[in-house]
């Protein structure tokens, strides 16, 4: 199992478009967001040329986020909805993802 070569999560489409986001947020925070994530694909992509396999850095981010979250939510409900939002999001993008490479390989027949 390799890495992805490409950054995933947004493609070509602005962090805005993608709705992942919670209402609210300035021009600011959306773009600090985007920072962020950007500079956690830097880190897995230095990870990735040490041949550590992809499973466990998977594991580890995990686990540190979902601690992250019960550490800094109001709640231990809270934490697991957030976490619970974040898969969820992550799963209907990588689905939309995965039916436009459909679409590009099959085009639909006319």
């Amino acid at each position: 199992m390799g890495w992805p070569r490409k950054r995933p999560f947004f493609g070509d489409r602005k962090m805005s478009e993608t709705k992942v986001l919670g209402p609210g947020l300035t021009d600011d925070e959306i773009h600090a967001i985007a920072d962020f994530e950007d500079d956690l694909l830097d880190a897995i992509e230095r990870i990735a040329a040490t041949d550590v396999p992809v499973y466990e850095v998977i594991f580890a981010a995990t686990k540190l986020f979902s601690r992250m979250a019960f550490d800094m939510a109001p709640s231990p409900d809270v934490a697991q909805e957030t976490l619970k939002v974040g898969v969820d999001e992550a799963r209907k993008g990588w689905e939309e993802d995965l039916n436009l490479e459909y679409q590009v390989i099959r085009p639909k027949e006319h």
